[in-house]
């Protein structure tokens, strides 16, 4: 056992109960154990002399016997002497165990997501002297000891989601020379403590959530030469300190969220040399008074949602030549300056939401030789530029909900050969143009809810074959391309709310063989293509509001064995197949059928319900599934014993001598006197079941009664005498048809 460094062992808890640790070798590095109580960990714990990582987790799962981890053994764990890291989150502590600030080679200390821990000890920092990492997120905590200030190791402090921890602490930060990273999000503060300006070594300090801190100090920024994170998204900020300026080190700034900031520091943007995100979002910007011209470091600038933002200056997008994401999302823009083609390294550009926005920079294409997304739903575009066809490196082309765009570039599939994803929803378009097939690497494509498009490239099949998603729900469509059958990639096929389209291709399911799931709802189908049952790896198949289609392929759901979602709610169905294959919970609701199949036992679940059922009886179909297969299982039992034989036919066809044939085992003729007049009952055996027979006697007078007989698990033989048969429709109903119209 010398080889092993971990041990994972869980016990999960069952009915409030615990159970012990089993034996464990004693030269054990890591540790977690899963579900303990105060008694059950001590011992062996205790024997693991060089242990050097312990998790403890008691997880509740059930509040009602969930068992509290309330404290650990004082003084058995003291012999730890080598444990550097231990974790006991989310393990109901209600307060600090006395024992950890004796384990004195502990380097990271984790006791996050305990709620009910309240407080610290007030010598907890007199202790703990090699401490260099303290995570107390999602505690209860409502004040922090002085001697906190005394960790004089410590390099990470995780406070967030602490709300009740109001107060500023000044003589805690004064001494934390080594603290590096400090978290105190949600924590209620109000202002900032002078004393943080001490903090010299800090390289990021997360603020989030304060939404009383209004303002920010302006004697503490000037000391903090080596943060390069700065967090203060929603904390209510009404302006910045000028002092700002002198985080020179800075290469993340977050003050999103932050609505009456309208203005930022003039000369933030000169000073700021490392600066490599700036998040400016749902600010009250109404114009950028920054230059970023000397933020040549600048790679991701965040701008959504400053709706009083209407225009950009040229200058704020002239030189950040390393400019990778730029986001605009939510703004007011209405034009864009011609500079922003000049953001030649630019990766990401989101103008969503720009809904005065007409027109884009005739040379955006042009220099733009980097950009892999371009999003663009929601503007008030009503064309494209030619130039948008030499974005090569182009990988996503979102156009979603320009309705008034109702056209594209006739060569925009030309040179884009890396778009994989392309979103044309709620466009206005009429036709594709027939470049749009040389999109090889198109992986992705939407085209749903343009009205007017009642037709696709005739060979968008044929080229398009890493295609795995198509959603064509709410355009005009008729017909599919017969080159869509050749999608070998596809997995998701969207086609609702198509109203003329009648019917699919024939072989559609023929190469299909990926596909997942086909969604046909509210289409205008009469029937599917028998091809639809080799797309044998369906999950899910819609056909809700098709209210022509009367049925399913023959056999269909017994090929289709991973199917698992049937949805033909208002259909035209008039009857289930008899074969429900692997189906588990068919949504019929709202359809014409009439018999339930007695395959219907297997289901796990169904809604029949707007069904004019007649069989099985309403009483029993109305009561669910369990009602409707208890009354199958009886049917079942009942059959197996006896079956029920009614024989119709003219008088003297021969049904009498048909019969006592069989009962006798060889050939017999009824003579005249003989025949059956009214009705006979008689036994047959037939195997390892009894048949009743019913022979009804063929004379004019008795054919209203015959139906008296007939039930819906019997079985009816009409007998014809072939030599008085004729082959005409008046013959027909006298010796068939009349006697069919009876069962």
């Amino acid at each position: 056992m010398s080889g092993i460094t971990r041990a994972q062992i869980g016990r999960m808890q069952r009915y409030g109960q615990c159970y012990s640790l089993p034996p464990l070798p004693s030269c054990l590095k890591e540790l977690c154990v899963i579900n303990v109580n105060e008694n059950n960990i001590s011992t062996e714990v205790e024997r693991q002399k060089e242990l050097r990582s312990l998790t403890i987790r008691n997880p509740i799962l059930d509040k009602s016997t969930a068992l509290q981890l309330e404290s650990l053994p004082p003084e058995k764990w003291l012999k730890l002497e080598n444990l550097e890291k231990l974790t006991m989150t989310s393990s109901s502590l209600k307060k600090f165990p006395k024992s950890i600030a004796k384990i004195t080679a502990l380097k990271k200390l984790d006791l996050s997501d305990n709620r009910e821990l309240k407080s610290l000890p007030e010598d907890i920092g007199s202790k703990l002297k090699n401490l260099e990492e303290l995570d107390l997120r999602w505690c209860g905590l409502q004040k922090l000891p002085i001697s906190l200030g005394n960790l004089t190791a410590l390099k990470k402090l995780y406070l967030s989601d602490n709300s009740e921890l109001k107060s500023h602490y000044e003589n805690i930060w004064s001494k934390l020379e080594h603290l590096e990273e400090l978290d105190l999000r949600w924590c209620g503060l109000q202002q900032l403590p002078i004393s943080l300006g001490n903090l010299t070594a800090l390289k990021k300090l997360h603020l989030r959530g304060n939404s009383k801190l209004k303002s920010l100090r302006e004697d503490i920024w000037s000391k903090l030469e080596h943060l390069e994170e700065l967090d203060l998204q929603c904390c209510g900020l009404q302006q910045l300190p000028i002092s700002f300026g002198n985080l020179a080190a800075l290469k993340k700034l977050d003050l999103g969220g932050n609505s009456e900031l309208k203005s930022l520091p003039e000369d933030i943007g000169s000073k700021l040399q490392n600066q490599e995100e700036l998040h400016l979002w749902v600010c009250g910007l109404q114009q950028p008074e920054i230059s970023l011209n000397n933020i040549t470091s600048l790679k991701k600038l965040d701008l959504r949602e400053n709706s009083e933002l209407k225009s950009l200056p040229e200058d704020i997008v002239s030189k950040p030549q390393n400019l990778e994401e730029l986001d605009l999302w939510g703004c007011c823009l209405q034009q864009l300056p011609s500079s922003l083609s000049n953001l030649t390294a630019l990766r990401k550009l989101d103008l969503s939401g720009n809904s005065e926005l007409k027109s884009l920079p005739e040379d955006i294409g042009t220099k733009l030789q980097h950009l892999e997304e371009l999003t663009l739903w929601w503007c008030g575009l009503q064309q494209l530029p030619n130039s948008l066809s030499n974005l090569t490196a182009l990988k996503k082309l979102d156009l979603n909900r320009n309705s008034e765009l109702q056209s594209l570039p006739e060569d925009i599939g030309t040179k884009l050969q890396n778009l994989e994803e392309v979103n044309l929803s709620g466009c206005g378009l009429q036709q594709l143009p027939n470049s749009l097939s040389n999109l090889t690497a198109l992986k992705k494509l939407n085209l749903s809810g343009n009205s007017e498009l009642q037709s696709l490239p005739e060979d968008i099949g044929s080229k398009l074959l890493n295609l795995e998603e198509v959603n064509l729900s709410g355009c005009g469509l008729q017909q599919l391309p017969n080159s869509f059958s050749s999608l070998t990639a596809l997995k998701k096929l969207e086609l609702s709310e198509n109203r003329e389209l009648k019917s699919l291709p024939e072989d559609i399911g023929s190469k299909l063989q990926n596909l997942e799931e086909l969604d046909l709802w509210g289409c205008g189908l009469q029937q599917l293509p028998l091809s639809l049952s080799n797309l044998t790896a369906l999950k899910k198949l819609y056909l809700r509001e098709n209210s022509e289609l009367k049925g399913l392929p023959e056999d269909m759901l017994q090929k289709l064995e991973n199917l698992k979602e049937l949805d033909m709610r208002k259909c035209g169905l008039e009857e289930l197949p008899l074969r429900l294959g692997f189906l588990k919970e068919p949504n019929v609701n709202n359809c014409r059928l009439t018999r339930l199949p007695s395959s219907i036992g297997q289901l796990q679940d169904l809604d029949c319900s707007g069904n004019p059922v007649t069989f099985p009886p309403i009483g029993v179909w109305q009561q669910g599934l369990a009602s409707i297969q208890a009354y199958f299982s009886s049917e079942i039992l009942t059959s197996s014993r006896r079956v029920k034989i009614v024989v119709l036919g003219e008088s003297c066809s021969g049904k009498t001598s048909l019969f006592q044939t069989m009962l006798r085992n060889a050939s017999f003729c009824t003579c005249l006197e003989d025949r059956t007049i009214g009705v006979e009952e008689y036994e047959l055996s037939l195997a390892k079941k009894r048949a009743k027979i019913i022979d009804c006697g063929g004379q004019r007078c008795y054919l209203l009664t015959n139906q008296l007989f007939v039930s819906e698990n019997g079985l009816v033989v009409i007998v014809v005498d072939v030599q008085r048969y004729e082959l005409t429709d008046e013959s027909f109903h006298e010796h068939i048809g009349k006697y069919l119209q009876v069962v």
